[in-house]
């Protein structure tokens, strides 16, 4: 089976090299919820496995309600925390970072899937900074 991929949309801070955050889908903020409602021994399985592509695959059958509502856009901070998308909030974490300039902040797409799953759940349990350990390495 082809590993299906979703794009994730990362503001990057260039000078501090970090993910300020990730405008993401539905399903990406469904698969988060979805393995970090499962027991720490089923994550173990799964790391062990090399079983993350059967859980996105779970996430798009379940009914299609998932854990959000569809027509809403979301942002994931580093530490992975989840709040609909806005331009006050966006500005907020801006200032929150101290980004001074904002032509050191760019837009990067990156594709997200089983590979990524994995290591997005493997950095989970070792940071703070997940996004910025997955897509900036």
């Amino acid at each position: 089976m082809a590993s299906q991929k979703m794009s994730l949309k990362l503001l990057v801070d260039k000078k501090a090299k970090r993910v300020v955050f990730a405008e993401v889908p539905k399903e990406f903020v469904d698969f988060l919820f979805h393995i970090f409602s499962l027991p720490l021994g089923t994550l173990i399985e799964f790391m062990s496995k090399d079983e993350v592509e059967d859980t996105m695959e779970l996430d798009k059958k379940k009914i299609n309600r998932g854990y959000v509502k569809e027509v809403v856009t979301y942002m994931v901070m580093d530490d992975l925390v989840v709040k609909p998308m806005s331009t006050i909030s966006s500005i907020t974490l801006i200032n929150k970072f101290g980004v001074k300039d904002l032509s050191q902040l760019e837009e990067k797409t990156v594709s997200f899937g089983k590979d990524e799953g994995l290591k997005l759940l493997m950095a989970s349990l070792k940071t703070d900074k997940v996004l910025t350990t997955v897509f900036m390495q």
